[in-house]
């Protein structure tokens, strides 16, 4: 069986079989989106990655070597920080940092904070607003910074803040495609930074 060494930054990682043809990469994180199932008990994260590999639908997991947690994962979303836990991945999918919350910060009418509307998207579209959604159409582009408003607004900036912040609170408005997100509210704009 062919095996091959990962590293990434400074973490050096255990060796990982090619099974079945598939190269699985491993780093430290977590998915975004909940699981779509949740072993426990599970004692490594080999153990993980083999549970994973002996399931057809299974396309990643990630590991919480704190709680014993296995996360299966039918379709991941991008990565988000977090000890104690790590992500394994088909190598085939690209899976980036998620977007890191900045704040939430004021817009106006005659002055818009942020340079490029990318559209309005809301529950009755064909794909609602999300961050993954919103941080699709800014990052080809380049641009530094999303602003979600209104619930369906979708911007892209390279500067953002000429109008203040504000508390997160009033960030209030859910993202019609996701409601554990917050998508800024009436002339407001929940601010993410695109990480690279």
């Amino acid at each position: 069986m062919d095996h091959r060494v990962i590293t990434i930054g400074y973490l050096f990682l255990d060796i990982l079989p090619i099974v079945l043809g598939t190269l699985y990469g491993i780093s430290e994180g977590v998915f975004h989106r909940n699981p779509d199932e949740v072993r426990t008990g599970i004692p490594t994260a080999n153990k993980c990655l083999l549970e994973c590999q002996l399931d057809d639908t299974c396309q990643a997991v990630a590991y919480h070597g704190d709680t014993l947690q296995c996360d299966f994962h039918i379709t991941p979303a991008c990565l988000l920080d977090e000890p104690h836990a790590y992500n394994i991945y088909r190598q085939e999918e690209t899976h980036q940092l998620c977007p890191t919350y900045i704040g939430c910060f004021i817009d106006a009418t005659n002055t818009r904070d942020l340079s490029n509307v990318q559209g309005y998207f809301p529950s009755s579209h064909a794909t609602p607003n999300t961050l993954e959604f919103c941080e699709s159409l800014c990052r080809p582009q380049g641009f530094q910074y999303i602003g979600l408003q209104n619930g369906q607004d979708c911007w892209c900036s390279n500067s953002y803040g000429n109008h203040g912040e504000v508390p997160d609170s009033d960030c209030n408005t859910a993202c019609p495609g996701d409601p554990n997100t917050m998508c800024g509210g009436v002339f407001r704009n929940s601010i993410y930074r695109i990480i690279y």
